[in-house]
C-alpha cells in the first residue's frame, strides 16, 4: 500500500462526509454508517492485484472473487440507502 498515510481507510469518509447535506442524504449515510459499524473487519477488497516481481521483473497477477461477507455488506448497504435500515 505505497503512497497511503497511516489511517487511510477514515480518510474517505471524512473527505466525503460534506457532500450529504440533504436530509435524505444524511440519512442514507448514517445508515450506511450504522453497516460499515457493524462489519467485523476493514471492507477492503480487490478483485485483481498486479505488480512487477522486484527481483525477477516478471508481472505477476493475482485474481480473486467478492468474499460472501463483502457481498453480503454491499447488499446490506444498498438496503440502508434506500432507507429499509440493515
Amino acid at each position: 500500500m505505497r503512497g497511503f498515510p497511516a489511517g487511510a481507510p477514515r480518510v474517505v469518509p471524512v473527505a466525503v462526509s460534506g457532500a450529504f447535506h440533504t436530509p435524505l442524504m444524511r440519512s442514507a449515510a448514517d445508515g450506511m454508517r450504522a453497516v460499515l459499524a457493524a462489519f467485523p473487519r476493514q471492507a477492503l477488497h480487490a478483485a485483481r492485484l498486479g505488480l512487477e516481481h522486484p527481483e525477477s521483473g516478471a508481472w505477476m497477477e493475482w485474481q480473486a472473487a467478492l468474499p460472501q461477507d463483502m457481498a453480503d455488506l454491499l447488499e446490506a448497504g444498498g438496503r440502508a440507502a434506500e432507507g429499509g435500515g440493515s
